[in-house]
């Protein structure tokens, strides 16, 4: 929670002539202008407040990727105190690490980021995109190819087993199945009923569905289902 006289001192920032000549251009859309003179910290709450005033998304192009990781959390809490953007729509789409061709693995933290933005921008959901210049220039894929590779499921809601590794597989994970035991007698904390239903958990790349098949005992036996992208 925001308290308003928080929000109420960063709005003296719209009573600035050049915030309301950009934001009306903004608004105009009639190309480009120019704002200078403006701190690192300056430009990240300028940037939250002209997404809120202008209400359409934005894009704010950086040197590299260590001033894109640098302004976000920065462009997210400005964007929370002005009651702009949401912190989950406002991203990052970093530059890759390795090329393509380079026959390299690439980071899978930036693998993460890049897929998280590309659907978010894909499908609408991201207020405010920052992209290195690099990033930025790269070819992707139309729109449609990215918000198809998304699903998304929530603690708690009932999935679909069949249609959730339909999806695995049809965005390039491969599954491998894995037998497992668990002895209650060893383990009194696990109760029955949580094994009777599917448990969905992400380790190392891979997704983890794991479902009981018998009950024999003090003992379940059982299939873990491990999907995991291809080397």
């Amino acid at each position: 929670m925001v308290l308003s006289f928080v929000r109420d001192f960063f709005a003296d920032v719209e009573k600035l002539p050049a915030f309301s000549r950009v934001t009306s251009h903004l608004r105009a859309n009639t190309g480009r202008i120019r704002v200078t003179g403006l701190t690192p910290p300056a430009k990240a709450l300028l940037l939250a407040k002209f997404q809120k005033s202008a209400a359409r998304p934005l894009i704010m192009v950086v040197r590299n990727n260590q001033e894109a990781d640098e302004l976000l959390p920065v462009v997210r809490a400005f964007s929370e105190l002005v009651g702009g953007a949401a912190a989950d729509s406002v991203v990052c789409l970093p530059t890759r690490d390795v090329l393509p061709f380079q026959n390299l693995s690439p980071h899978p933290e930036i693998q993460e980021q890049r897929a998280i933005a590309l659907w978010r921008i894909a499908t609408g959901s991201a207020e405010i995109v920052i992209v290195p210049a690099l990033a930025a220039a790269t070819r992707l894929h139309p729109a449609d190819f990215y918000s198809g590779l998304g699903m998304i499921i929530r603690r708690g809601e009932t999935v679909d087993t069949s249609a959730l590794t339909a999806h695995l597989n049809s965005v390039g994970y491969k599954g491998v199945a894995y037998a497992f035991l668990v002895e209650v007698a060893r383990n009194p904390s696990l109760r029955p009923a949580l094994y009777h239903a599917v448990e969905i958990g992400t380790k190392d790349e891979k997704v983890y569905l794991a479902r009981v098949l018998a009950v024999s005992g003090g003992a379940y036996s059982g299939e873990l289902l491990a999907y995991k992208l291809p080397d």
